[in-house]
């Protein structure tokens, strides 16, 4: 019976896990992130410039290491340029680390714990969404999740004598990734793990330091250096800028590819609850029960820890911990905080399970579906009415399939979304108004077409003694035909 409940869990994780693959194939890609890191990724691979990512074809992208980039340029050379190439690293990351959970858990809880853990993983609605998305983090939390498990097998006494390497290998990947911040998320639970603990001399002789020290800087400091020589500014632009000033001073603007974001401090909590849904509302109901029923019983409300269970608290808390203080957060921060979540709701499960409670379990069973079964609804929406995204790729589709004469490459007016460079290979350009004057004044015998910003459709209307039809209208733009003088003012309605 245990055998084929086991067997059950298995398959409802790989079906979460392949559910996530039609919306990477049907969904466009979406500015700015995503149509953003998938043109550099094409820069890259038609460039072939391996050191150096590229914002635009004359602005380096200091922003972020290549490693997703350098993914992504991959599979667009096998793959096609298209979507899913794009989103394959993530989906690939998350089930990389959906493996290290079910094989951490496994290791040193049992088969049970292992898969209830990749199974809360998978469900969160964080994780369920960035595993079809194309983002940095899914790669980031990849490689925390390498370190911080191999370090608390060493805990656990259940770690091979080659596994301590693991920990180090996960920084190189966390700073090809992301850089210094992996370093600061998997530093800070083993520091405080020792520092509450005082095992100091353990974690001296726990870890290969001279020997790992070398295999992470050997892995992940000649790109650093590259980039630099190639590049120069880069290191003081991305090591104080991109991970110092930018947490520390609110609104900071030295960002030279976005905004920085404002957020109230302690944001970052409100974003586990939001982000870890439904299971963070399971956790906040069961710690509140558990402290009703101490408190009841005349117990002490704080908890008695073992070492190992200790770290995986401090590992389930240390990103919220980290950016407590910081303005500048974004919701995927808090990813690298849900594998050690996981794993602590799948010994809870598992607990229940033992405890003669089947009905809690089949609870748990249920909050598994919650967030594949909403994901999926909108994404057949989506689906349906791609346009609501912030996206150009219905738009660049329309245009390039126009039956009628053109003489020149998709035209925006005043901005040039990632999405429409993406989808567009690069052939359309950015026009200022007097461009455009310029443009019709040579160009009198065909139609010109031009993306517009909706406002932007009466003025320029007012501009020109030459027919203006709307062809098709998306979430930002119109694109418009600007017809020849003897053209008749008469125009398809919009598609939509």
């Amino acid at each position: 019976m245990k055998r084929i409940a086991t067997r059950i869990l298995l398959l409802v994780v790989a079906a979460l896990l392949l559910s996530r693959l039609p919306g990477i194939f049907v969904l466009p890609l979406s500015d700015t992130t995503e149509a953003r890191y998938a043109e550099i990724a094409r820069l890259m691979m038609i460039t072939g410039d391996w050191i150096t990512p590229w914002f635009k074809p004359d602005v380096v992208f200091w922003g972020k290491p290549p490693l997703l980039f350098w993914l992504q340029a991959l599979f667009m050379h096998g793959l096609g340029v298209n979507e899913f190439a794009a989103r394959l690293p993530s989906w690939l990351a998350v089930i990389a680390t959906t493996a290290l959970i079910a094989h951490h858990g496994r290791r040193v809880y049992g088969v049970r714990v292992g898969l209830w853990s990749a199974l809360c993983w998978v469900s969160m609605g964080l994780t369920y969404l960035v595993a079809g998305l194309v983002l940095i983090d899914p790669l980031l939390v990849l490689a925390t999740t390498l370190s911080l498990t191999a370090f608390a097998r060493i805990i656990a006494a259940r770690s091979a004598r080659s596994e301590p390497c693991l920990v180090f290998i996960g920084l190189a990947l966390g700073l090809l990734a992301k850089g210094p911040v992996a370093v600061v998320l998997v530093g800070l639970p083993v520091f405080l793990w020792t520092l509450l603990g005082g095992h100091w001399r353990r974690l001296w002789r726990a870890l290969p330091w001279w020997r790992g020290s070398l295999l992470t800087l050997a892995l992940a400091a000649p790109w650093y250096l590259a980039a630099e020589w190639k590049t120069p500014g880069f290191l003081e632009y991305f090591l104080v800028g991109e991970h110092i000033k930018r947490f520390l001073v609110p609104e900071w603007q030295g960002d030279l590819y976005g905004n920085a974001h404002d957020e109230p401090l302690g944001m970052i909590w409100r974003f586990w609850v939001e982000m870890a849904l439904p299971w963070s509302l399971a956790v906040l109901a069961a710690v509140l029960i558990w402290i009703g029923i101490r408190l009841r019983r005349g117990y002490p409300v704080k908890p008695r820890l073992n070492e190992l269970t200790r770290f995986e608290v401090l590992a389930s808390l240390t990103p919220m911990l980290f950016f407590t203080m910081s303005s500048n957060v974004l919701p995927t921060y808090v990813l690298p905080a849900l594998p050690f979540a996981a794993l602590l709701l799948g010994r809870t499960v598992v607990g229940l399970e033992s405890g003669h409670r089947p009905g809690w379990s089949r609870a748990a069973l249920g909050l598994t579906f919650v967030i594949p079964v909403l994901t999926g609804g909108v994404t057949a929406y989506l689906a349906l009415k791609p346009d609501i995204l912030r996206t150009e790729a219905g738009l660049v589709e329309y245009y390039q399939r126009h039956p009628g004469p053109r003489q020149s490459e998709l035209l925006y007016l005043d901005s040039l979304p990632f999405s429409a460079r993406f989808y567009t290979r690069e052939e359309a350009s950015l026009i200022t108004e007097d461009t455009l004057r310029d443009l019709l004044a040579e160009r009198t015998h065909t139609p010109v077409f031009v993306a517009i910003d909706h406002d932007r459709l009466d003025p320029l209307r007012g501009w020109f003694e030459r027919p203006v039809a709307v062809e098709y209208r998306n979430r930002r733009h119109l694109l418009v035909r600007i017809d020849p003088v003897e053209r008749s003012h008469e125009s398809p309605s919009p598609r939509s």
